[in-house]
């Protein structure tokens, strides 16, 4: 199971243009400043680490 999931993960990271709005999220990201992208960082990981 692990293998496919790798699989998968490197698959989806070769293909990235068909998921526009992640390439649209990182742009937005990349054009904040340093502590906004720090509180974005954080509030991803909180829900991320909340649903575990």
């Amino acid at each position: 199971m692990l293998k496919e999931v790798d699989e998968e993960y490197r698959t989806t990271l070769i293909n990235f243009a068909k998921y526009k709005i992640v390439i649209f999220t990182m742009a937005k990201i990349m054009e904040m400043k340093q502590n906004e992208r720090n509180k974005v960082v954080l509030y991803l990981f909180n829900i991320v680490n909340k649903n575990v």
